[in-house]
């Protein structure tokens, strides 16, 4: 079964998706010719990365009743000389409670 987002450009650096209900809106920070009216792509791409682990670990938990309270993830990147995605960490830090 096929599924669709559709895209729009909204003016400026505003750029929108439109998904299953939801709009999903994005614009450039002031230093890359944007309004800072939203978060960049980019930066929803990298949350969107933290945000999956984030639900798998919620569904590891729930799977086996374990509590979320205190449970957080802690997404890192770094950047070659260029500019460009080198590498991204993701840390689970779990609280002292945590089962073995």
């Amino acid at each position: 079964m096929a599924q669709e987002m559709i895209v729009t450009l909204a003016g400026g650096k505003r750029v929108n998706a439109r998904y299953d209900g939801f709009e999903i809106a994005t614009d450039q920070s002031r230093d890359n010719g944007g309004e800072a009216s939203a978060p960049e792509p980019f930066d929803l791409f990298l949350a969107s990365l933290a945000t999956c682990a984030g639900a798998y670990v919620a569904g590891f938990c729930g799977k086996r009743d374990i509590p979320t309270d205190g449970i957080r993830l802690v997404q890192r990147w770094e950047r070659d000389a260029e500019g460009r995605l080198a590498a991204i960490t993701l840390e689970v830090q779990l609280p002292s409670s945590f089962p073995e």
